[in-house]
């Protein structure tokens, strides 16, 4: 019995040590380490409002920059990281976000449900050894000195 427990205990870190894990990876998957593509996305960007129009500009495709303000009132008053370009004569500031919009929780989310239904499965697993194998000769151990009786 003692050694049921002792593996009852290792399943229990070792589905924690999993949980722990994946949401880390998850959380940092899509961190930047070459360097700073957001300034990719901004370079192409001012490229485009050079060569076209402000109001031409579609942030659809882009993945960092997700605004881009054009000089004026409450212009330097944002709290997101920003990048501020002179382009034709005027000021726009493009602002971004170092992570990647690829980073969904919705994926994290379904992740971790995943891992709840298989830690689940494991312990019923678990139980059912333990109800169905291990209790009955449990109940045996005593059977040979009644036995002897």
């Amino acid at each position: 019995m003692r050694a049921w427990r002792k593996i009852f205990a290792a399943v229990i870190v070792i589905m924690a040590v999993i949980f722990s894990l994946s949401n880390w990876i998850l959380c940092n998957l899509h961190t930047p380490e070459n360097g700073r593509p957001y300034r990719v996305e901004v370079n192409r960007l001012s490229l485009q409002i050079e060569q076209e129009d402000f109001e031409n500009v579609d942030l659809s495709q882009c993945e960092y920059v997700y605004n881009i303000a054009e000089y004026g009132e409450n212009f330097y008053d944002t709290a997101s990281d920003y990048i501020i370009r002179e382009i034709n004569g005027r000021l726009y500031r493009f602002d971004y976000t170092a992570r990647s919009n690829a980073n969904n929780p919705n994926i994290i989310i379904m992740v971790n449900v995943i891992l709840a239904v298989m830690t689940a499965a494991v312990f019923g697993v678990l139980f059912y050894v333990r109800s169905q194998i291990l209790r009955p000769f449990e109940r045996l151990t005593n059977v040979p000195y009644e036995l002897s009786k």
